[in-house]
């Protein structure tokens, strides 16, 4: 919806539905067995209105594929800890076995997912978290990225 107030029209949009990646055989005309290569396209309507809604306007990038790979848990028990964003607002961080749980000061706690060793993202809300590598078996500090903000958290003794 454009906003009437004068200023830069601003532009939300939520699509729900299928997404996925369309084949069409480049033989036209040919039976399925003897079709040699495709051609692949972005298939789905909400995918097509995504897409296109970044083309028409950059300010609404298209959403990153984040995938979750398997990070050890020796690893992740190097993150436990109590990190400082600011004197207010402290991010708990406790791996359980393979999984690894984030609690911010006066919110729930969620599992966020790993897409390496040190980045993880929320599947919640739109935020992810790196960590430093860890030093001497702890790591020293996070980052929160989150609302286009990068906000640092240096580990609690």
């Amino acid at each position: 919806m454009a906003s009437g107030t004068g200023s830069k029209a601003a532009l939300d949009v939520i699509t729900v539905g299928r997404c996925s990646v369309d084949l069409y055989g480049q033989q036209i005309g040919s039976r399925l067995e003897d079709i040699a290569s495709f051609a692949k396209s972005v298939g789905g309507c909400p995918a097509n209105i995504a897409v296109g809604t970044h083309l028409i306007n950059a300010a609404y990038p298209a959403p990153k594929l984040r995938r979750e790979v398997p990070v050890d848990p020796a690893v992740l028990a190097t993150y436990a800890g109590r990190y400082e964003i600011s004197p207010a607002f402290i991010l708990t961080v406790r791996p359980d076995g393979g999984r690894l749980y984030i609690q911010a000061t006066a919110q729930s706690e969620f599992e966020v997912y790993a897409e390496s060793e040190t980045e993880f993202f929320y599947r919640a809300v739109d935020a992810q978290v790196s960590f430093a590598k860890p030093e001497g078996g702890a790591a020293p500090s996070l980052t929160l990225h989150q609302n286009g903000r990068h906000m640092p958290g240096k580990r609690l003794p």
